[in-house]
């Protein structure tokens, strides 16, 4: 069945606005981190618009869209850089006049027979690059939205026929059963990594920001949260040497292990690469998270199966421990971040609880890099003075001898 007979089987083209399809534009502008998303269906004539975020027409001629080259490759995603740039688009009037479009990342609305019936797209006014992590998940989002159109077809079908099958009541209800599985899948695919399996950047920082408000919301309740840090030492030269299918089978591995070795409720995220966090709850000390961080690199004790030999590798971990001085996930996280390369600095395969003492010390490496006499550099002197540090007598202090955040990781 040729695409535009699948258009009609489909009967989609110029219905109204749902949620569903709205819901799946605005995860792909938040994913991709574009003003413009599109679910957007091309027929003979026209590129229509079934859901938008950013762009308030409905419809465009076909013949300038740059979806109609993204739908003849259904099995790749279509990607222009920058467009003023490119031969192909830099004369057309998309580029040239509204909505002014520089950057484009399109992935086809595939059906099961193999026809695009259009794409899911994401669109910038500035020229730029879109991250592997991205593209993977504006995949999954295509591929949702995909499901969701192939069940409307179904549910169709199933209508048409209700008249002349006494069974389509049974029917209705095993695809309700198995829409409500695929718009699980739509949940699991957007939160998880799809790799590992484990939680994916956007769901861990959903939760720590939750760990937070709870905080806020429970001022009396002693203790906080602890989150863990961990980057694989060495693994860009491991990815390097042996290839990417290798890597993948490491962090595989290393997902498992550490689902191993966390307490029940304890949520292991991976950010991408071979970043990951465990966030912990209910901690009230340091000692909690030390001990985890113990269990972690004795979990990477025994070697890995990597290319047909046993290899050892090892882990460098960030500790921080959460109180409600804390505002905002992404310092948090921060924090984290300059004790696990505190870890690095000091030899790697080891752990270091971020405290006021490193605080200091990355104010004054981040001072010391400003030009001389520059407003930053006196904020940045006067935010080093230094801190009343907590005092306890099992506190182990942390002294940094560099935190160089653009220090290469291995």
């Amino acid at each position: 069945m040729k695409r535009l007979e699948m258009h009609r089987a489909f009967d989609i083209l110029d219905t109204v606005p749902e949620e569903e399809f709205e819901t799946i534009a605005r995860l792909a502008s938040k994913t991709c981190g574009t003003p413009i998303a599109l679910v957007s269906l091309v027929d003979a004539e026209r590129q229509w618009f079934k859901a938008s975020v950013g762009l308030d027409i409905e419809e465009m001629p076909r013949d300038v869209t740059f979806c109609r080259y993204a739908i003849a490759q259904p099995g790749r995603v279509f990607v222009v850089p920058d467009a003023q740039s490119d031969e192909c688009f830099s004369a057309n009037p998309l580029v040239t006049g509204a909505p002014f479009i520089r950057f484009f990342a399109g992935v086809p609305l595939v059906t099961k027979e193999g026809q695009a019936l259009g794409t899911v797209c994401v669109i910038d006014r500035v020229a730029r690059s879109i991250s592997p992590q991205q593209l993977d998940a504006l995949t999954s989002v295509a591929k949702a939205a995909m499901a969701i159109i192939e069940q409307r077809r179904t549910i169709a079908e199933l209508e048409r026929a209700r008249e002349s099958q006494k069974c389509v009541e049974a029917n209705l209800r095993s695809e309700i059963a198995r829409r409500m599985e695929v718009e699980g899948q739509l949940r699991q695919a957007l939160a998880h990594d799809c790799l590992t399996q484990l939680a994916n950047r956007l769901q861990f920082m959903q939760k720590l920001d939750e760990a937070l408000a709870s905080l806020r919301r429970n001022p009396r309740r002693r203790g906080g949260f602890a989150l863990l840090y961990i980057d694989l030492d060495r693994f860009k030269h491991l990815n390097d040497t042996f290839g990417h299918a290798a890597g993948d089978e490491l962090l595989i591995e290393v997902a498992r292990r550490l689902r191993k070795v966390v307490r029940s409720g304890d949520l292991v995220s991976r950010l991408g690469g071979d970043e990951f966090t465990i966030l912990l709850r209910d901690v009230t000390v340091a000692a909690v998270a030390e001990e985890l961080a113990r269990r972690v690199e004795g979990a990477f004790h025994a070697p890995f199966r990597i290319a047909g030999a046993d290899r050892f590798v090892t882990v460098s971990i960030g500790i921080v421990l959460a109180d409600r001085r804390y505002r905002r996930p992404e310092d948090v996280l921060h924090d984290a971040d300059i004790a696990m390369y505190e870890s690095k600095a000091n030899g790697r395969q080891r752990s270091s609880v971020f405290d006021d003492s490193l605080r200091q010390l990355s104010l004054l490496k981040a001072t010391a890099e400003l030009p001389k006499g520059s407003p930053d550099r006196r904020e940045s002197a006067k935010a080093s003075k230094p801190l009343r540090r907590r005092s306890s007598a099992n506190a182990k202090s942390v002294r940094a001898t560099s935190c160089n955040r653009c220090a290469r990781r291995g």
